[in-house]
């Protein structure tokens, strides 16, 4: 099942203390959470529409515990930011998806187009990538 998205503005405001969409911006510039989606906007009928999955917030809540214990953003981005190899597997599972779709003949389908669009989008797999898992690897 896929998760539900959220706009950045949304995130912002059910973190528990909100804070600004600055500095959510600069916790993507960092690293630390996932680059957007962009899916077509379908409110305004044209352009498209940021979007992130709804476990942003629980990350945007655990960056803000860890810097309010005094870490630092260097010691997040050390312990939590997917390596290069973490995203390039992403790209590899999202190729394979979608031409296991083509062959099926499922190339008109909704989910291969959601693929092609993420992986036109600029940023790709990586705005996928579950940190939870990263904080349960860094935990060990």
């Amino acid at each position: 099942m896929e998760e539900e998205e959220i706009t950045l503005q949304e995130a912002a405001k059910l973190v528990v203390k909100p804070i600004s969409a600055s500095t959510v911006y600069y916790y993507i510039k960092k690293g630390l959470l996932p680059k957007p989606k962009h899916i077509p906007n379908t409110k305004k009928g044209r352009g498209s529409l940021a979007v992130y999955p709804v476990s942003m917030v629980r990350r945007i809540q655990y960056i803000r515990d860890q810097l309010a214990k005094n870490h630092s953003i260097n010691e997040l981005i050390n312990e939590v930011a997917p390596t290069n190899e973490d995203i390039k597997k992403l790209y590899s599972k999202t190729l394979d998806e979608l031409s296991d779709l083509v062959k099926k003949g499922k190339h008109n389908e909704p989910e291969f187009k959601r693929g092609i669009l993420l992986l036109s989008s600029g940023t790709g797999p990586a705005s996928m990538i579950d940190f939870s898992l990263f904080e349960k690897k860094n935990k060990k």
